[in-house]
C-alpha cells in the first residue's frame, strides 16, 4: 500500500513539473521569463540563424569589439551584449558564442 501511494505521489508531482515547464510560447515574455527555447528572435533555429555567415560575421565583430575593450568572449557582458544586440536569450547568447569562436572567429577566444 505504501509503494503504491508514493508511486502515484511521485507520478503526481512529475506530471505538475511537466505543466509548470511545458510552455510552447514565444512572447517576448516568455523569451526573457521563460527557458529558452533555442531559436533567434524572428524565429530560426538557433543553429540556422548561427550558421548564416552573415549573422556569423556580425556576432564575431561584436565580440572582437568587446574584445578591444578588455571583455573575455565568454565573459557575462559579451553574453549580455550579444543577448541585446541580436534579442536573444542569455543562454542562446552563450550558446551563439561559443559556436562563433569555434568556427568563425577562434581570435576572439580567450
Amino acid at each position: 500500500m505504501k509503494t503504491t501511494f508514493v508511486l502515484a505521489a511521485l507520478g503526481m508531482t512529475m506530471a505538475m513539473g511537466v505543466v509548470a515547464c511545458g510552455s510552447n510560447s514565444t512572447t517576448s515574455e516568455s523569451r526573457v521569463m521563460g527557458e529558452p527555447d533555442f531559436k533567434s528572435a524572428d524565429g530560426i533555429k538557433l543553429i540556422d540563424w548561427i550558421k548564416k555567415a552573415e549573422n556569423a560575421k556580425n556576432v564575431c565583430a561584436t565580440l572582437s569589439q568587446l574584445k578591444a575593450q578588455g571583455f573575455d568572449a565568454f565573459s557575462a557582458e559579451a553574453t549580455n551584449a550579444v543577448s541585446q544586440q541580436f534579442r536573444l536569450h542569455p543562454t542562446e547568447a552563450e550558446v551563439v558564442n561559443t559556436y562563433v569562436v569555434e568556427f568563425t572567429c577562434p581570435e576572439n577566444g580567450r
